[in-house]
């Protein structure tokens, strides 16, 4: 680590001007700053946030879509097998969706700010897209009305 020297200790000739000063300030900062600030192409100029935005849009679209496909398929079968509190298990399903979020929300929070998070998102989305392949693979073969968890309710 090299110490720098105090630019008043130098001799007059040799002492930087303030403006030389300020441009070596300027220089260590290295702040980039967009062409227009405030502009939303200068935004999507910046090539990191843009990869990160457009995979968290991806990733929401799909967790929408499955979640879409999950209320279809219970849709489908409340009408298959007929059962009567159709409006409960659409009522569940949503739930069931939504309140993980809401119940361990807080603690994930702390738990990503405390650990890589580059490393997190990307084990938590490869999680997640085993859950959908297992989804996706699963079929309604071999429920019957009897056997239909829906029955419960």
């Amino acid at each position: 680590m090299a110490i720098e020297s105090d630019p008043n200790d130098l001799p007059d000739r040799q002492r930087p001007s303030v403006l030389e000063r300020l441009a070596a300030a300027q220089q260590r900062l290295r702040v980039i700053r967009p062409a227009r600030e405030g502009s939303f192409r200068a935004v999507l100029e910046n090539g990191p946030f843009l990869r990160l935005w457009l995979a968290q849009a991806i990733s929401q679209t799909a967790n929408n879509m499955v979640n879409f496909a999950l209320l279809l398929r219970v849709r489908n079968i409340v009408e298959v097998h007929d059962l009567p509190q159709a409006n409960t298990a659409i009522s569940l399903v949503i739930l069931a969706f939504s309140l993980p979020s809401v119940l361990f929300g807080p603690v994930a929070g702390v738990m990503a700010d405390r650990s890589n998070r580059r490393a997190l998102m990307a084990i938590v989305n490869v999680l997640r897209a085993v859950a959908v392949v297992l989804f996706l693979s699963s079929g309604p073969t071999g429920m019957s009305k009897q056997s239909s968890w829906l029955t419960m309710w």
